[in-house]
């Protein structure tokens, strides 16, 4: 239920006015909002001193947390003045346990399987307690672009209720993720899940975060916020009109349809990686390694850098400080041939690690397929059939979901058999019952029915839109 009034509005964690509705008729009068806008003038006021901008910004995350219930980390990320090509204004991550905690269940094996990978990864997000919060260094130093304390409570408010107390990230990736693992075979999908990858998919999480829409001249995001009135919701269409008066209409009112497609490329672009990781590292390393060139954000670049660790990717400070002993550092620090070998063993090192872990699950994946006596086990027309039937049926999400579940179990089988056919190893080739001929044909009829079950339009889920009360203590004062 929407109020309609400052009367009949319930108060919200997000609310600027106190529960005495006769001392603070609106939220521009509550001390929070008078004490933001004299922290934002102390950092604008403040370019070249940095315990002053450091002071505001602690004080500014106490108030944020005081009013959202949440705790905040908070940075101004320099970048260049007088360019608009990459504003951002702000941006709300979860903190990094967080983004390995939402990636980790972006991609969980349990919840996939049970149907419920949304809820979990909602509730993932929902209740993650730690975020991180960066802040355009345009919004305050650049006097071309001229956002005004109000704007900026506004734009901070905005961002904070979008992200946080709304799934629809976290949904986003779940969505195009499950589409990708159905459209993949049931190998790549393992791939996808094996300990050594699990962390690519922050990428995703972090890519999610930055995709935002300003609704313009309305905001129904979250029940209950305080900028759908007043002089706040004045501030926040001020500060929409100045967002595409310096940067264009591409942070405002994008159509679903776009955003999800930017998801959709990300995820095809991380799986064809992780895909190649049976080979090498390169390819993951490389899209890796371009982000974090063009990272301005030390929060999000610590997340890639680790993420490269974990592929044996370290830089020559991480190599140095891996070293025991200040003097066998010292010492390192000044031998590059040294540097270079050790950076050199550590990519050899994770490769090995990597290649061995897919064969191992590619190895377990082919028992999976085999009968009680160790043969390929056989798909038969009846088989394919009540597949194509059960395509036919499907209504919603969970039963695509299902159905390709199903057939990709099934072309696993077939694919599998081929492969060991076209192995011409003869041990291989005597464990198939089935002639290439027959395979071939049931492959061309599953592809087709995934081909057609891939094309059936499903919304994708809804992210669940909260309404956040809270009751302010007794004689709190702001």
């Amino acid at each position: 239920m929407r109020a309609n009034s400052y009367e009949d509005f319930s108060l919200s964690a997000s609310c600027l006015y106190h529960l005495d509705k006769e001392s603070f008729k609106c939220p521009t009068e509550h001390p929070d909002y008078k004490y933001l806008t004299e922290q934002i003038l102390v950092i604008k006021n403040s370019r070249d001193n940095k315990e002053e901008i450091t002071s505001s910004l602690k004080s500014i995350r106490n108030v944020l947390g005081r009013m959202f219930g949440r705790e905040f980390e908070i940075s101004i990320i320099d970048t260049e003045l007088g360019s608009s090509s990459d504003f951002f204004g702000v941006n709300v991550y979860p903190d990094e346990h967080g983004c390995e905690r939402i990636a980790w269940g972006l991609i969980n094996q349990k919840a996939y399987e049970s149907g419920e990978t949304f809820d979990s990864v909602a509730n993932e997000w929902m209740q993650t307690y730690c975020w991180q919060i960066d802040l355009d260094s345009k919004l305050f130093f650049d006097t071309s672009f001229l956002f005004n304390p109000s704007d900026i409570i506004a734009m901070l408010i905005f961002n904070i209720e979008d992200t946080i107390f709304n799934a629809t990230p976290a949904l986003m990736c779940a969505s195009a993720i499950r589409s990708q693992l159905d459209s993949n075979s049931i190998l790549v999908s393992k791939f996808a899940r094996a300990s050594i990858c699990r962390r690519f998919f922050v990428v995703l999480v972090i890519l999610a975060c930055r995709i935002k829409s300003y609704p313009y001249d309305k905001v129904e995001h979250v029940g209950g916020s305080c900028l759908q009135y007043g002089a706040l919701n004045n501030a926040y269409n001020d500060m929409v009109r100045k967002v595409v008066l310096y940067s264009g209409n591409s942070k405002v009112d994008i159509p679903k349809a776009v955003i999800h497609d930017q998801l959709n490329h990300a995820v095809q672009s991380l799986f064809a990686c992780i895909d190649n990781m049976r080979y090498n590292t390169t390819m993951i390393r490389e899209m890796i390694e371009k982000l974090l060139i063009m990272e301005k954000s030390p929060f999000v670049a610590t997340l890639f850098s680790n993420i490269l660790q974990d592929i044996g990717d370290y830089n020559r400070k991480q190599v140095v400080s891996m070293e025991s002993g200040i003097t066998s550092r010292e010492m390192l620090e000044l031998n590059d041939k040294a540097i270079k070998f050790r950076q050199k063993v550590l990519l050899e090192q994770a490769k090995k690690t990597a290649i061995g872990q897919f064969n191992r699950i590619a190895q377990e994946s082919l028992m999976d397929l085999l009968d009680g006596i160790g043969n390929m086990k056989k798909i038969s027309q009846k088989d394919i059939d009540m597949v194509r039937v059960a395509s036919q049926k499907i209504q919603d999400a969970d039963d695509k979901f299902y159905v390709l579940d199903d057939l990709h179990s099934k072309l696993e089988v077939v694919e599998a058999s081929i492969a060991l056919l076209d192995s011409r190893d003869p041990e291989k080739m005597k464990r198939v019952k089935l002639s290439r001929q027959v395979l071939m044909d049931q492959k061309k009829q599953l592809d087709a029915i995934r081909e057609d079950i891939l094309k059936k339009p499903i919304e994708p889920p809804h992210a669940t839109k909260l309404r956040i009360d809270v009751d302010y203590p007794k004689g709190y004062d702001g």
